[in-house]
């Protein structure tokens, strides 16, 4: 399967990530899909869950920055070497923004962290503890950074060495919410309710969009239990309705947390469209090999007209275009030295136990280690039977 992760960065025509599982630095040719292996993140295991599993670029230097660990490791492509930068963290970390060779940052604990790409050096500049057990999302405009909070918006003026708050209130709002975005004159929000909200920071609530598809709701999955879709609810309080929004040309783009397809938005009629997604109606049998409790990941924007999402579900990319209104399934693929290096590296790592056939990695990893050491036969063979030729004849 194609390794996931919090999200790419693309420049050019090449595309580097950090695994969320597999703990190392790739790079994909945008062109042929091909996905390289750059090297392994130091002092961490081969495997394991979300630690720096978002990615930048700065100059030459990779960043493979932290979710659950508890520092940068920047990747110098020119000296092909490692460098660490510790986090004085105790929280997960979540969702980087990069604003004016700066990068932003929060964690659960509730502290914002700010870091100077050129300096290389982290501090903390903001602190506002989370009122649940959520992380809603944030974006920088103009210098200024706009906070889900609740059914609040903070604003911070990220210039400002004092940094003070501007909470906004936004009535009408039916539950908590979780995803924002700006379009260049307005912000969507969204949450836990079935309900978008157009606000303007001057104007106020410019309009609250509530007319969805009669086919789309929120989509119901516990393991062990078979998966339904609830058309009917308003409100679901325990999951958001939208993981993510992005803002790209006519629409503006909602990818669900449980439902299986994409909403979009035209910004100027404000008309509600849904783009169906092909598979990824759930079974009970999916949803108890499922990677998480939700459906996608946003991998990258490209080129400001395609949205690469990661389904958890099939474990493969998939792009959305914003003008032709359609979705391709990207052909993006390990090569095959990469696949041999994580499987050795894996068989290290997992060496302790005896692999389960009902385990899936172990499965894979099986077929790899019996290929590997076929391979190593045939070559041992070819060796044997070369010194053999030559030893008659001498």
């Amino acid at each position: 399967m194609f390794p996931w992760s919090d999200n790419w960065w693309i420049e050019g025509d090449r595309a580097w990530f950090c695994g969320g599982e597999i703990n190392a630095l790739f790079c994909v040719d945008m062109n042929n899909g091909q996905c390289e292996l750059v090297a392994r993140i130091p002092e961490c295991a081969i495997v394991d869950f979300r630690l720096n599993s978002y990615c930048m670029k700065y100059k030459d230097i990779i960043l493979c920055l932290p979710s659950e660990a508890k520092c940068i490791w920047c990747y110098d492509l020119k000296k092909d070497a490692w460098e660490k930068i510790p986090v004085d963290n105790k929280e997960q970390i979540f969702y980087y923004q990069e604003n004016n060779n700066q990068i932003f940052f929060w964690d659960y604990a509730g502290w914002l962290y700010k870091m100077d790409l050129e300096e290389k050096k982290v501090r903390k500049i903001f602190f506002k503890k989370f009122q649940k057990e959520e992380m809603p999302q944030y974006v920088i405009v103009e210098d200024k950074l706009y906070h889900v909070r609740g059914s609040k918006i903070l604003c911070l003026d990220l210039n400002d060495n004092d940094i003070q708050e501007v909470i906004y209130e936004i009535p009408h709002i039916k539950a908590d919410l979780f995803t924002i975005c700006f379009d260049g004159t307005n912000f969507w929000l969204s949450g836990h309710a079935k309900e978008i909200c157009v606000w303007n920071p001057e104007a106020g609530v410019v309009r609250m969009i509530t007319d969805f598809p009669e086919q789309f709701g929120f989509y119901h999955f516990e393991q062990g239990e078979i998966p339904y879709l609830d058309r009917e609810s308003y409100i679901d309080t325990k999951s958001a309705l939208f993981e993510f929004s992005i803002a790209i040309g006519k629409y503006v783009w909602f990818i669900p947390d449980r439902s299986n397809d994409i909403i979009f938005i035209d910004k100027e009629t404000y008309k509600v469209f849904m783009l169906e997604l092909e598979e990824e109606q759930e079974t009970k049998e999916s949803i108890d090999n499922h990677l998480m409790d939700f459906k996608f990941l946003l991998q990258y924007i490209r080129e400001n007209r395609y949205i690469g999402i990661y389904s958890l579900k099939n474990r493969i990319v998939f792009e959305i275009d914003t003008i032709d209104l359609c979705v391709k399934r990207t052909d993006y693929k390990l090569s095959e030295q990469s696949i041999i290096m994580i499987v050795e590296a894996y068989r290290q790592y997992e060496g302790y136990r005896i692999l389960s056939e009902k385990n899936e990695n172990d499965t894979r990893c099986l077929s790899y280690m019996l290929k590997i050491n076929h391979e190593k036969d045939k070559k041992q063979a070819r060796e044997i039977g070369d010194t053999i030729y030559h030893t008659l004849s001498d």
